[in-house]
């Protein structure tokens, strides 16, 4: 991404944009990417996001709180428009602790952690991504999401769980010889 403004010199407030953009590039992308659930709409929501804020000249005090805010309001923005043109989610977010899996049961483990973290109610998959993938605290997620701190805390603490059961549930059904569905009566009278 480049902040060169085209009617020139962005000052101060586009440098430090552009530092805070270095920092957090990270962990912007992977939300705007959980939120969007397509990585051409997340570049772009992100984009947006960071030249409205160079543009503009926005000063702010927690620029990372303020950022994803504007990051979730505009992935919605986002969704709203792909939806009203009948378009669908694209890839979702590959998560990071997957990356040192071993190979053979890395796209099993990626593909059960999508749609997992899919299958969730929006504010639990929220939740989970500013704690986990943004590292934000749950005070500053409140703030980020407009809603109480132990609303957040109650959706993380609740999507965590059910994250358990969806993704032991997907590993136990990978490990039967029937891919997770019970065996007919023939096939257990055939059984060693």
């Amino acid at each position: 991404m480049s902040f060169d403004a085209a009617d020139g010199e962005v000052g101060h407030a586009g440098e430090a944009w552009a530092r805070f953009y270095l920092e957090h590039r990270p962990s912007l992308t992977a939300y705007a990417l959980a939120l969007t659930g397509d990585a051409a709409d997340a570049a772009d929501v992100l984009q947006d996001v960071l030249l409205r804020l160079v543009r503009e000249r926005i000063a702010v005090l927690d620029q990372r709180a303020f950022v994803l805010r504007c990051l979730r309001n505009a992935a919605i923005d986002c969704r709203r428009r792909r939806a009203s043109r009948g378009g669908g989610l694209g890839a979702a977010v590959e998560p990071a602790y997957l990356a040192d899996a071993p190979e053979p049961d890395r796209a099993e483990q990626i593909a059960a952690a999508r749609a997992a973290l899919a299958a969730l109610p929006q504010e639990q998959h929220e939740a989970i991504v500013l704690r986990i993938f943004c590292g934000v605290t749950f005070a500053d997620a409140a703030e980020i999401l407009a809603r109480p701190i132990g609303t957040v805390a109650s959706d993380y603490s609740r999507g965590l769980a059910r994250l358990r059961v969806l993704l032991q549930s997907a590993e136990a059904a990978r490990d039967t010889p029937t891919g997770g569905a019970r065996p007919t009566i023939e096939q257990a009278r055939h059984r060693p």
